[in-house]
């Protein structure tokens, strides 16, 4: 999602449970798969078998596809609040993590804080299977590999997202982050300057 504000989250054994309880947290805020918009580009996204499925099974094919051990990468719309739409991609982001991640570019505040809202929620009901997440609703870090900074530690930072949140093994070897003021959320170092309630 280069040069787009966003939010990340990784995490561990994901699986059907986890896309469940994601689109649940998201629909419980307003928060709908968008309609397939048809053609090659959404039976590619969803998998390649056919026509693009209709809105009745789009949902039930979305967390099929969306919780597969043998996901390589899926792309939906997310409508909100009836009026936007936003890109959520869920990928193998190496070393066993899958990525989730949402665009907030061009969403006006309400809607952007709505869905960054549900995020956190599910993000802190799986806390410990959640390796860190980042929030960076301006997009200004989006040229940062931030898999290889919140799943292994080894990338350099460029500029500094709304929030990080890391393990305490990242939090303490990575160069930048080490010694930098930080906030226990138990499981992860938070860093940013906002207070996150996840």
């Amino acid at each position: 999602m280069s040069g787009t504000g966003f939010f990340q989250s990784y995490h561990w054994g994901w699986g059907r449970p986890d896309a469940t309880t994601l689109l649940c947290d998201l629909e419980a805020d307003g928060m709908r798969l968008a309609p397939p918009s048809g053609g090659a580009e959404a039976t590619r996204a969803m998998d390649g078998t056919g026509p693009s499925p209709g809105a009745a099974d789009h949902r039930e094919r979305f967390l099929a596809l969306a919780g597969s051990q043998e996901l390589d990468s899926l792309d939906v719309r997310l409508r909100v609040g009836g009026a936007w739409d936003v890109p959520l991609r869920i990928r193998r982001a190496g070393g066993g993590a899958v990525a989730v991640e949402i665009g907030l570019s061009g969403l006006p505040y309400g809607p952007c804080e709505r869905v960054v809202r549900a995020v956190r929620h599910t993000v802190g009901r799986a806390s410990m299977l959640c390796l860190g997440f980042v929030l960076d609703r301006g997009g200004v870090t989006a040229g940062t590999d931030w898999d290889r900074v919140v799943v292994d530690g080894t990338e350099r930072i460029g500029g500094w997202p709304d929030v990080l949140a890391v393990r305490d093994r990242i939090a303490c070897t990575h160069a930048q982050l080490a010694g930098r003021p930080s906030e226990d959320r138990s499981p992860w170092r938070v860093f940013g300057g906002e207070i996150v309630t996840v």
